[in-house]
């Protein structure tokens, strides 16, 4: 077994709360708590105050023992140039950005949506020889504009090889000196602050830029990743209303190399019964509610603050 420690990056705002809650359950549950550094949940809204006493009170105690390793950080405190408005493109920004917080070497990304489903060891991250685990699959469609442009943006010659790639989604392994790297890289070439640089245009993804960064620094990623089985079944927005897919892609659950599984809170949403019963249904099988009334809590389509004082006590 690799004994490589690895810190865990989760970047949250205020209506993803229950899942983070989830989230939190499934980490004291399956996480080994030997080999998992610190967690660093990072909030990316506005109302960190209200996000921090919901957080202290409910999802904290969730931890378990790995409670201690748990810091909270408000997204601003990452943006040394000045405020910006908290989404969708400064949660991309903070993945890369929390390469700042981290200790180790290799951290985790995972989003509030993921919540592990069997015991995650160090070999399902690492392999013996030290590279870093990863299932590949087409360039994103609706992406291959912003991968190309980071492949030129640093320098890659080749014609980006549009079959095979990283993924674009969580969980996700990065190199923290490598991150590091590229924002140092970027600000320098652009006279500003990193977030300014990602934020400024919609030329790239977080994803997809580290991507292009280590195809332009060394012209492959088979020194840094090892091309792996996916290791997560994920139900994305988009699939809401399609029973079908959302069964298919939950019967991943059934091999044993998915540790995780992950739920888009508009599935939660769109509230499809059949969809919530497959989901309630996987919960109980893995042991992460014990009850009907939890399931039914989790389940729950949760929106932003300070409408979250609306739902059920827990």
């Amino acid at each position: 077994m690799n004994e490589t420690r690895f810190d865990i990056v989760t970047v949250v705002f205020s209506a993803d709360l229950r899942l983070l809650q989830l989230q939190a359950r499934s980490l004291a549950r399956f996480a080994n708590a030997g080999l998992v550094g610190k967690i660093h949940v990072i909030v990316n809204d506005v109302c960190f105050n209200a996000v921090h006493r919901r957080f202290m009170r409910k999802i904290l105690p969730e931890y378990g023992v790995l409670s201690r390793n748990v810091r909270l950080h408000d997204y601003r405190a990452l943006w040394s140039s000045g405020v910006r408005k908290a989404g969708w493109r400064s949660q991309q920004a903070i993945k890369l950005l929390a390469a700042n917080l981290v200790d180790t070497e290799n951290f985790l990304i995972l989003d509030a949506k993921n919540h592990l489903i069997r015991p995650l060891m160090g070999d399902a991250l690492i392999a013996e020889d030290g590279r870093l685990r990863s299932h590949m699959y087409r360039i994103h469609p609706g992406f291959e504009d912003h991968f190309r442009r980071a492949c030129a943006y640093f320098g890659y010659m080749e014609k980006p090889d549009l079959k095979l790639g990283l993924p674009t989604t969580t969980p996700f392994l990065m190199k923290r000196s490598l991150v590091m790297d590229m924002m140092t890289e970027m600000e320098e070439r652009e006279a500003m602050p990193f977030p300014d640089v990602f934020m400024k245009d919609r030329y790239y993804t977080e994803f997809y830029l580290y991507y292009g960064y280590i195809l332009g620094k060394f012209g492959s990623v088979e020194d840094i990743y090892i091309h792996g089985p996916k290791p997560v079944a994920t139900l994305f927005a988009g699939q809401a209303k399609d029973v079908g897919a959302c069964t298919k892609e939950l019967e991943a659950l059934n091999q044993d190399n998915v540790y995780a599984m992950g739920i888009h809170r508009e599935v939660l949403k769109e509230a499809n019964p059949v969809v919530i019963g497959l989901i309630k249904a996987a919960w109980d099988r893995f042991g992460l509610v014990t009850d009907e009334r939890e399931q039914a809590y989790f389940a729950l389509f949760q929106d932003r603050f300070p409408s979250w004082r609306r739902f059920l006590p827990f």
